[in-house]
């Protein structure tokens, strides 16, 4: 397949963002060397694939991979401009932002079951009080989680200081980030639905199905050798 040059944008990219400044301070501290080492129970995203939505998970095992995919398959195609000896940190710049949306849905779980307490609601309105309360941090979660963490990614790659130039346009790194995310965070159907098997005694919302489906996964995909 021939290449199709890439054009390169002297102001602003196609979602708004200021073209790449090499003195733009970061938008998260790369502080993630030990924070990705630590296991959770992922975060559910979605992504619509061949006309229908697609759940997929995103575990902080994965988090080193998907930093990795983006920044090497980004400057290997030439969207952005980065000195070999800055790799690393720039990867650790994407790691920072997966780890801090991984641990803002934790906090917001736990503090979603702390109100629910207080307030003696029952176990079935879980889903809807998360929601809300996500709405109410501008935090995206579910069918809009992907969006969201694009976005997040998109902003970092302007604004870390380990990139010296960005020439893609804003839709094609984001096509790009998006295929390391569902590449390495997909869950698979097969594993889904089995997991599913194993947990038709619990309903799908409550906090047990909020624990117990991404720990099922998670069991089932290392079997698999997949984390």
């Amino acid at each position: 397949m021939d290449t199709i040059p890439l054009m390169v944008c002297p102001t602003k990219g196609a979602a708004g963002f200021p073209h790449k400044s090499h003195n733009a301070a970061p938008l998260v501290k790369p502080v993630v060397q030990q924070a990705v080492l630590f296991f959770g129970p992922g975060s559910l995203i979605y992504s619509a694939r061949s006309g229908r939505e697609s759940a997929m998970r995103l575990y902080r095992k994965a988090i080193p991979k998907i930093a990795r995919e983006i920044i090497r398959s980004s400057n290997a195609q030439e969207h952005i401009e980065i000195e070999d000896n800055k790799m690393e940190e720039a990867e650790l710049d994407l790691a920072a932002i997966l780890v801090t949306y991984m641990n803002e849905e934790e906090k917001l779980i736990r503090d979603t079951r702390d109100v629910m307490s207080r307030r003696g609601m029952s176990a079935d309105r879980f889903a809807q009080m998360k929601k809300s309360m996500a709405d109410s941090r501008g935090f995206k979660i579910g069918e809009e989680g992907l969006d969201y963490i694009l976005a997040q990614l998109l902003e970092g790659l302007f604004n870390s200081r380990n990139i010296v130039e960005i020439y893609a346009e804003d839709n094609d790194l984001r096509l790009l980030m998006k295929g390391a995310i569902q590449k390495f965070a997909s869950v698979d159907e097969e594993i889904e639905r089995e997991a599913r098997s194993r947990l038709r005694n619990l309903r799908e919302g409550t906090p047990e199905w909020d624990i117990e489906f991404p720990r099922t996964v998670a069991i089932l995909k290392r079997q698999r050798g997949l984390l």
